[in-house]
């Protein structure tokens, strides 16, 4: 962890690893919106994307979570979508979101 002065009081910005830098890239590029974990792992892993297994997804968001310590009810979990940032926590439209849209899916480009 790396404490910062920042005008007249201190932040601490957690050390993440490249991947966890691409995971929070993907979710806050696409705050508000429920991204599949196959979608997740094509934008985060590219080229090793084929190879890399959906719990994958899951083990990289909790270690992103644990970092993020008092933003990280901001990535939420939404249980058989997948995963998203929200920018405000409003429970209520959270679950309705959850319940009237589906998640992105990731699409093939092999047509």
């Amino acid at each position: 962890m790396v404490e910062v002065a920042a005008a007249d009081s201190w932040c601490r910005l957690a050390i993440l690893t490249p991947i966890e830098c691409r995971l929070l890239c993907v979710l806050l590029n696409h705050a508000g919106r429920v991204l599949d974990r196959r979608l997740i792992i094509e934008a985060v892993w590219r080229e090793r994307a084929p190879g890399i297994a959906p719990s994958v997804v899951d083990k990289h968001v909790g270690t992103l979570r644990r970092k993020l310590e008092g933003w990280s009810t901001r990535v939420r979990t939404v249980y058989g979508g997948g995963y998203g940032y929200v920018e405000t926590i409003d429970h209520e439209a959270l679950a309705a979101q959850a319940a009237l849209s589906k998640p992105l899916k990731a699409t093939s480009q092999d047509g």
